[in-house]
């Protein structure tokens, strides 16, 4: 930059191609994000809808993403193409634009559709996807304003004069009876808060519930009941009170890991989940059960993800509850300092951490779900109307990480971070919306 020579002569080396690319990109065009196999008929708000584009090549010549064209016809006033591209965001192979609300659209029928050029001049269009615009309309939104959630972690369901969530601790061995140490308030404090940041990051927000951006889904989660507004409550915590009481280590599973009132479009913002018959909530104990009955059968010769986690800690499987061993009132002790703690002490913390972790994951993800059916997730059948859902109110073909999927499994909970279907994530930050 000042002009002085280079001490020593640089070189580079270069390969050109051996044929000329005459393969035009492969382009796509979705709303919302949502795969192209439930992308058809979708009825979207006026402004805050998505829309992404995608270029690729089979060979995999370079796209010239500075040539994308997006297209939107239709009746009235709409953003031109080179409004789009002034205002998206757009990287190597992708455009991501959100349309705003000074570019609202009129009601009515619309189509888009994107073009992009390679580097060699080749014209690669997306096929047209069509959509509807509806004005905004309470009555098919699900929030009129963010929705607050009361997680219910310290009632008595089955009266045996201690709270739920301290069930679950006993049982899994993240507590010890009788307090030893002094520490079992705090772990209870840790599982509630770890459980509720889990469950806050599938919604798209940050782990203390605060919103993200336009991503984040209005569902606010407290452990505190809310004072002077309207909220919804879920139990989170115990036995499915539907299942047989007083049921122990190797007792039998119901098979429900949890229960909440499917409602249409949240008709309801007052839901209360909390009832004993039905049985409503979130029954983390249920997959103790059942994870419990697996490592008995099979302890001997295989462990599980749940037997590796928990043997160390859960009494019955031979482990030393937290707050029961001499290390536990350092390593459980706000002021523990990992980097300069013995390999005895880094081990313990770590047995108990990962466990509390691993458990924090697998109630967060049912809470999710049940949170999902109480805001209007999965109505049954395709856009307009529902929401790719079947009978059971559930995903069809779901993934292993969907929420809403019929079955969730214990390893796919703690191995996968889990999400709403694209189509549900879609409805939940109103981008869509059901006729």
């Amino acid at each position: 930059s000042s002009g002085n020579h280079l001490a020593n002569n640089q070189s580079t080396t270069f390969r050109t191609s051996t044929s000329a690319d005459m393969m035009a990109p492969i382009v796509t065009c979705t709303l919302n994000d949502i795969d192209q196999n439930r992308n058809g008929g979708l009825t979207v708000p006026p402004s805050g809808f998505h829309i992404s584009v995608e270029a690729s090549d089979l060979s995999h010549f370079a796209q010239d993403l500075s040539t994308v064209n997006v297209t939107i016809t239709g009746q009235g006033r709409k953003p031109s193409s080179n409004t789009i591209f002034g205002d998206a965001v757009i990287t190597e192979s992708t455009l991501s634009y959100t349309v705003p609300q000074s570019w609202a659209l009129s009601p009515g029928l619309y189509q888009v559709q994107a073009e992009v050029h390679d580097l060699s001049g080749n014209v690669g269009r997306s096929s047209k996807l069509s959509f509807r615009v509806e004005p905004l309309d309470s009555n098919v939104l699900p929030f009129e304003r963010p929705q607050v959630m009361w997680v219910r972690f310290h009632m008595d369901r089955d009266n045996n004069g201690r709270e739920d969530i301290k069930d679950d601790l006993l049982r899994l061995g993240l507590m010890a009876a009788g307090d030893p140490a002094g520490t079992n308030g705090r772990m209870i404090s840790l599982m509630r808060d770890g459980i509720l940041a889990a469950c806050n990051t599938i919604f798209g927000r940050d782990p203390s519930g605060t919103p993200l951006g336009g991503d984040s889904i209005p569902v606010r989660l407290t452990h505190q009941r809310p004072l002077g507004l309207t909220y919804s409550s879920i139990a989170c915590a115990g036995m499915d009170p539907e299942g047989t009481a007083g049921r122990t280590y190797g007792s039998a599973s119901t098979g429900v890991l949890g229960r909440a009132y499917f409602d249409y479009r949240n008709n309801n913002i007052a839901d209360h989940n909390t009832a004993l018959s039905p049985g409503l909530g979130v029954f983390p104990a249920e997959v103790f059960f059942f994870e419990s009955n697996i490592h008995i059968q099979v302890g001997s010769s295989f462990l599980t993800s749940f037997g590796l986690r928990f043997r160390r800690l859960c009494p019955p499987m031979g482990g030393t509850a937290a707050g029961a061993d001499p290390l536990d009132p350092i390593v459980l002790a706000a002021t523990f300092d990992y980097a300069s703690a013995t390999s005895a002490e880094q081990s313990r913390y770590d047995t108990i951490f990962d466990a509390l972790d691993d458990w924090s994951k697998v109630v967060a993800t049912v809470l999710a779900h049940e949170v999902g059916h109480s805001v209007g997730l999965v109505a049954q059948g395709g856009n307009p109307l529902g929401l790719h859902g079947d009978s059971s109110l559930h995903n069809e073909f779901a993934a292993l990480d969907n929420v809403m999927a019929a079955a969730l499994g214990y390893d796919s909970m703690v191995v996968l971070p889990h999400r709403y279907r694209d189509v549900n994530a879609a409805y939940l930050r109103q981008r869509l919306m059901m006729k």
